[in-house]
């Protein structure tokens, strides 16, 4: 009975909430850093006329000042020049439903839920303290602030992957290599975000557990912090922004609670104690999703990697690694009823894992067209290519086309 119930209120629950406004082509909503109050929920709007209409559904939040519910789905295909795989194939890629919440009091949520074609999960999970309107205090699952491209949503990606995904290759590349290792990505923590002169100064900084959405495997914790400064006045809505950021994180791998072996280049050395590794960044941000013009990202990463060691006399060192990432985008208005905006995208992603070692970087490049259809809907046309650098591996591609709906 319980479960019948359930299935008869989502609908209700969908229909009952408003779509928030959204005066950007396709429909993406004002650019904002760490946006915390949810939207009202509001309440179906009377005709002109003085004949009123009978109410339509609505949804009364429980002990809470207002929830925002937002659902969204990416449908991708994608074709691979690996000839041990498949040559082309499907997936769902992303079905998402989130829900914000104000619970009154300067308090407030998030919870995201994630589905694909092989799992469910959860994804953002926190809470939310606001003692002023400049100053929020976070805890919970969510993303550090490291990686301008990792923290961009993902429904408002210039092009469809953030770093390398094609079918049978195991070159990493920027964004891949920060996830992978832990550098980046979902993690649990704290943190406190604080907007200083006039908003125009973001500072993030907050500590994890480092084990990404796993449980912890080892004492080792993540600090991490983050700057952002605002470099253009934004006297009006579509104002383009300059963002310059600087960002810095630190993890602790291998060690206790369990004592690592490892062997490197014939020298066996176990690991009693966490070894920290750390990252730095650089990135500049010029426009914004769903402003039509010119919008660029771009950053520098650099730091140790912990997946190539080395060692010195009787110590665990790290090599370094170098990521440069830049995506542009160019959007144009289209004035129809159903095409909004046609916009070219070109990435292009170059990581070195070992500095020190010759022949091991790689370079992706993509080109793309993204078609903004109608306030929530889009669909993108990637093409991939890899380069690695090595003279005896062969560089691979993909053909890549995603649909997106939110709603």
């Amino acid at each position: 009975m319980k479960v019948r119930l359930l299935v008869l209120a989502i609908p209700t629950l969908i229909l009952g909430i408003t779509p928030a406004s959204r005066a950007q082509v396709g429909g993406a909503d004002a650019p904002a850093a760490e946006s915390t109050a949810a939207d009202s929920v509001k309440a179906t709007p009377e005709p002109a006329d003085d004949t009123k209409a009978e109410p339509g559904p609505g949804v009364t939040p429980a002990n809470v000042k207002s929830i925002k519910l937002e659902g969204l789905i990416q449908y991708q295909a994608a074709s691979s020049s690996v000839d041990s795989v498949v040559e082309f194939d499907s997936e769902l890629r992303r079905m998402r439903l989130q829900v914000d919440g104000d619970a009154r009091d300067g308090f407030g949520g998030r919870l995201q839920m994630d589905f694909d074609s092989n799992r469910a999960r959860v994804r953002d999970a926190y809470a939310e303290y606001k003692p002023t309107s400049a100053v929020t205090l976070r805890g919970g699952q969510f993303k550090p602030p490291f990686n301008v491209i990792e923290t961009t949503s993902a429904k408002r990606l210039p092009v469809i992957e953030r770093g390398v995904r094609i079918r049978g290759v195991r070159q990493t590349t920027t964004s891949n290599f920060l996830i992978d290792n832990r550098y980046s990505g979902r993690q649990r923590g704290v943190m406190g975000i604080a907007k200083l002169a006039d908003g125009r100064v973001t500072v993030q900084g907050g500590g994890w557990f480092g084990t990404g959405e796993a449980n912890e495997d080892n004492d080792g914790k993540m600090l991490g912090g983050r700057v952002e400064f605002s470099a253009l006045p934004l006297r009006e809505e579509t104002s383009k922004p300059l963002l310059l950021g600087v960002a810095a994180i630190t993890n602790g791998f291998f060690g206790s609670p369990r004592d690592t072996l490892k062997v490197i280049d014939a020298d066996t050395l176990i690991v009693e104690d966490p070894e920290y590794g750390a990252a730095l960044e650089g990135s500049v941000e010029y426009g914004a999703y769903g402003l039509s013009g010119l919008h660029v990202i771009a950053n520098v990463v650099t730091g140790d990697n912990p997946a190539a060691l080395a060692v010195d006399r009787a110590d665990l060192e790290f090599e370094t690694f170098r990521g440069l990432q830049g995506w542009i985008e160019l959007l144009l208005p289209v004035s129809s009823s159903i095409l909004t905006g046609v916009a070219p995208a070109f990435r292009a992603d170059h990581f070195d894992p070992d500095t020190g070692t010759d022949e091991d970087a790689a370079l992706l490049l993509t080109a793309g067209l993204n078609l903004y259809v109608g306030a929530n809907g889009k669909l993108q046309v990637n093409y991939d290519v890899l380069e690695p650098e090595a003279a005896d591996v062969d560089g691979e591609s993909a053909f890549r086309l995603q649909t997106q709906l939110l709603f």
